[in-house]
């Protein structure tokens, strides 16, 4: 009978114990989450800032610059960078194939 208390006292106090490191593990990921939570949202208004300057500068740039400027310095950008300009423009075709393609 003895061991019967003492096997429920000791189940008991692991239950207990069990429910105190449950409790901990909660928290940690509780707190864990916060963190990652909280450097998103600072990554995400990094972003955001940086894509609004870039708004900014391409709308100055369009506002500032004639069509005929804008093609001459395209024409010069694909000189200096041909190779890229190349990969850009299949992955544009790429895109346009895939939307406006018939699909089966």
């Amino acid at each position: 009978m003895d061991q019967d208390v003492m096997s429920n006292g000791s189940s008991i106090t692991n239950g207990s114990s069990k429910s105190a490191d449950m409790h901990a593990v909660k928290e940690r990921l509780s707190e864990q989450a916060r963190v990652w939570g909280d450097k998103m949202s600072e990554q995400y208004q990094a972003l955001r800032s940086k894509t609004n300057v870039g708004v900014e500068k391409v709308s100055q740039y369009v506002h500032n610059n004639s069509s005929q400027d804008m093609m001459n310095d395209l024409s010069q950008l694909v000189r200096r960078h041909p190779v890229q300009t190349a990969l850009i423009g299949l992955g544009i075709g790429l895109l346009v194939s895939r939307a406006f393609g018939s699909r089966k």
